[in-house]
């Protein structure tokens, strides 16, 4: 009984969501979002790609140390950028 309940629960789900995605507005805000990240990467490509090529050249030669790294400030593995 409780598969059934849950199967329903979630085609009712997926159907709701449905609906949702297909609606024109939230089509419309969806393309803004995707072209605002598109905008926001191309004009932070530059200043992220030293980090994206030391992530790279560590998986490619295996560099487990390299990827393990955590930087010492918020930012996490791949540091802050150098003011």
């Amino acid at each position: 009984m409780a598969g059934h309940v849950r199967r329903r629960a979630w085609a009712e789900a997926e159907e709701v969501f449905g609906v949702v995605l297909a609606d024109p507005e939230v089509r419309r805000i969806g393309a803004l979002v995707e072209a605002e990240e598109m905008r926001s990467g191309v004009e932070l490509r530059d200043e992220l790609q030293t980090f994206q090529d030391r992530y790279e050249e560590a998986v490619r030669t295996g560099d487990v140390a390299v990827l393990a790294r955590i930087c010492p400030g918020k930012h996490g593995r791949w540091g802050r950028r150098a003011s």
